[in-house]
This record gives structure tokens, C-alpha cells and sequence, in this order.
């Protein structure tokens, strides 16, 4: 299952909720991560703990609205 509802990892840590592309993805530790595009994919891959910690603490607070 994606995280982050298919939404992109890397916007999902700046706080911005976008859609996912099915043709830039990744999977890290067991997990699917969806990114926008190849610039957000390059830019994820590059650090994936610190966003992943960052867009886990925004997917929560988006899902308690």
C-alpha cells in the first residue's frame, strides 16, 4: 500500500499534499513512496529518513483535520 495515501513524499514533508506519479517511485525499508515528478524523486532519494520523518508528522496532521 503507498504511504501518504499516494500522495508525494517529498511535497508531503514540505506540507503541500499533491498527487503521486505511478512513473516516479521508490521503494525504501518495505514501504511505497510516490513523488510528483523526478525533480521531487531525486531530491527524496537523497535523504529519505529526514523526509519521511517530516511528511510522517504533516500525513498526521492531515489526517486529524
Amino acid at each position: 500500500m503507498p504511504q501518504y495515501g499516494a500522495h508525494c513524499s517529498w511535497r508531503m514533508a514540505t506540507g503541500v499534499f499533491d498527487h503521486g506519479s505511478p512513473r516516479n517511485w521508490n521503494i525504501y525499508k518495505g514501504k511505497l513512496y510516490f513523488n510528483y515528478d523526478t525533480l521531487q524523486q531525486n531530491l527524496w532519494v537523497n535523504n529519505k529518513d529526514y523526509f519521511i520523518k517530516k511528511a510522517n508528522k504533516n500525513w498526521v496532521k492531515k489526517l486529524l483535520k
